[in-house]
């Protein structure tokens, strides 16, 4: 018989008090969100992260004015990107190193949130249906 302390570590709970496997369940569930809502996002995929581009940079990327010239800022450890940098889907550039880290605990980019493909079957299929509920058309 399974260990319900291997589900549920040292938490002091009377099992007793679930009226049924469904309840239990229904626990399970609720645990595993509050899981994952604090470890945030899985993973992006391997090859997603291999994938990214690496651009130079150029003027194009800074803010040139007749005295200076702004570089853009790796938003992870806010050094200037002066030479070479790992560009997003959504355009964000980072220091490789920083956004390779970034990406090998959260999908997301970490300004505006983009997210990036995940190796976690469970994740992609959780959001594929948050995506098509939402853009299907409510009924009235």
């Amino acid at each position: 018989m399974l260990d319900p302390s291997s589900l549920f570590g040292n938490a002091n709970l009377n099992f007793r008090s679930f009226a049924s496997d469904e309840n239990i369940l229904q626990h399970i569930l609720r645990l595993s969100e509050q899981q994952r809502g604090r470890s945030g996002t899985p993973p992006a995929s391997k090859d997603a992260v291999k994938n990214l581009p690496e651009v130079n940079i150029t003027d194009s990327h800074c803010k040139v004015s007749e005295e200076s010239k702004e570089y853009p800022r790796c938003s992870i450890c806010c050094e200037d990107l002066t030479d070479k940098a790992t560009q997003l889907p959504c355009g964000h550039l980072f220091n490789s190193e920083c956004i390779t880290q970034w990406l090998g605990e959260h999908n997301q980019c970490p300004v505006c949130r983009h997210e990036l493909p995940t190796d976690d079957q469970d994740y992609e299929r959780m959001k594929a249906q948050r995506q098509q509920q939402n853009s299907s058309p409510q009924s009235q």
